[in-house]
């Protein structure tokens, strides 16, 4: 288990022993107030290390998941709560995102196009889903 967001100075260690969940992915959580979502945005998942966001209408300064489908594991920050999320087998990674995605529900638009016969929202694939990534239907978008 990499424990990636937990491993560095300065950054709570977990804050109680880990379980494993109902799809057999190994949780391990921490509190730690006085960040954001942006802290994992820019670093402790940032894209350069594998992570990907895993878009959902909840996302907020106070809220953001992403998803790393090299390792198989996933990091939820909740106001302050983080939680981090591994599985042993791709298999039970592949259950798991599939409970996020029952969870959280349809992906908001990666973003709208507005032209002068009207708004066009564009949807990307999330992290584990076939089809376009939002940053490749941005340059597509942008004629890139």
């Amino acid at each position: 288990m990499s424990n990636a967001p937990f491993n560095s100075p300065g950054f709570a260690r977990p804050d109680s022993a880990p379980e494993t969940n109902d799809n057999g992915c190994v949780e391990t959580r921490t509190f730690h107030p006085s960040i954001d979502r942006y802290v994992f945005d820019f670093k402790r998942c940032d894209a350069s290390d594998g992570w990907e966001c895993y878009d959902s209408d909840q996302d907020a300064s106070y809220f953001g998941t992403w998803v790393r489908m090299e390792t198989w594991e996933t990091v939820t920050y909740v106001e302050g709560d983080i939680t981090h999320v591994q599985a042993p087998t791709e298999e039970v990674f592949r259950a798991e995102l599939a409970s996020m995605a029952a969870f959280y529900g349809s992906p908001p638009p990666a973003f709208r196009v507005i032209t002068a016969e009207g708004v066009t929202e564009v949807y990307a694939a999330r992290p584990g889903e076939d089809g376009p990534k939002a940053k490749d239907l941005l340059a597509a978008a942008l004629g890139d």
